[in-house]
């Protein structure tokens, strides 16, 4: 189908007026020129630089702890509900002597001139307490609470001169045999060897 001759020119009219518009539009300039530089990326530096700050390597618990000494969650936990998360995470398995007596190591080293004078300090002190890291997100079964509170109250009426306890069956040998060469035995309560000074 072939195009008449005034559609032809009804066509090009259109496409001229178009095209006039288009090249003579009245541009509107901002009151105040904006001028935004753009940087000049060299990939390659930015690569070299990423590859600066990238470190590959095996992951350490205490390094860990160190990033994490200071969970923002924990910024308006009292000390009671740390002390209440650091005995639950450390001892809820184990029996209210065992949990009184990591209670009393934790107060002991409130006490102490060579340990922090809170309990937040020293539970969140880095390297101490290998669970600190996760206390932020802990989430504490009710079934455990009573008795660890029960544990509070009865390390104020215990004597002990407790300040450190391990697991030996899940320590770091190194800071295990560390322990038992430096530090005074104290007692056995199930899984938790406890020294002191």
């Amino acid at each position: 189908m072939s195009e008449t001759k005034p559609q032809i020119i009804l066509t090009s009219v259109v496409m001229i007026v178009f095209l006039f518009i288009m090249i003579f539009q009245p541009t509107v300039k901002p009151e105040k020129e904006i001028i935004v530089k753009q940087p000049v990326i060299n990939i390659d530096d930015l690569a070299s630089a990423i590859a600066e700050k990238i470190e590959v390597q095996v992951i350490d618990v205490n390094k860990i702890i160190e990033k994490t000494a200071m969970p923002e969650l924990l910024k308006y936990t009292s000390d009671y509900d740390l002390l209440i998360k650091i005995v639950y995470l450390e001892a809820k398995d184990q029996s209210l002597d065992g949990k009184t007596e990591v209670v009393k190591a934790i107060l002991n080293r409130v006490e102490s001139d060579s340990f922090p004078n809170t309990i937040r300090e020293v539970v969140l002190e880095k390297g101490q307490f290998q669970p600190a890291y996760l206390l932020g997100g802990v989430e504490l079964q009710e079934k455990y609470v009573p008795e660890i509170k029960s544990a509070i109250e009865k390390s104020f009426e215990t004597e002990s001169e407790s300040l450190f306890f391990v697991n030996p069956d899940i320590a770091d040998p190194d800071a295990y045999y560390w322990m038992k060469t430096n530090l005074k035995y104290i007692k056995t309560i199930e899984d938790h060897e406890f020294y002191g000074y």
